[in-house]
């Protein structure tokens, strides 16, 4: 029995679960490299904070979000879409300890106003005494 209490989607598909799908599509930053990361979302409930692993239904939307997510980067940096097997998400998300947020086929996604990189040394890594330099 899978808990479905980690899955949350945006503009749900009323017909189906992202676990049923043939593909999701995520977002990978420097594919196939040592730094390679894929896209997740955070938010924070009072004292509760949550990663999401995104996926997308679509190519089309996984595509435009990849866009718009390239122009929030510091660096402009684009994802690549990458179609995996949901198992593998799935996989992922319990491994890790996080949820995954669907973005139904023609969902709407826009990317938070503020990134958090954390593609170098992972957790614990909330209190970066670098960012002084503002």
């Amino acid at each position: 029995d899978d808990d479905d209490d980690d899955d949350t989607e945006t503009t749900p598909s009323p017909s189906r679960s992202w676990r049923t799908l043939p593909v999701v599509h995520v977002l990978v930053f420097n594919p196939e490299t040592p730094d390679e990361a894929i896209y997740t979302t955070s938010r924070r409930t009072a004292d509760v904070a949550r990663n999401d692993f995104l996926v997308f239904e679509s190519l089309r939307d996984a595509t435009r979000a990849s866009v718009a997510i390239s122009d929030t980067t510091p660096d402009g940096s684009m994802p690549v879409v990458d179609a995996v097997d949901p198992r593998v998400v799935a996989y992922m998300a319990s491994t890790c300890g996080y949820g995954v947020e669907c973005v139904a086929e023609g969902g709407d996604f826009t990317p938070p106003e503020v990134v958090v990189d954390e593609t170098v040394g992972g957790e614990g890594d909330e209190d970066d005494d670098d960012d002084d330099d503002d």
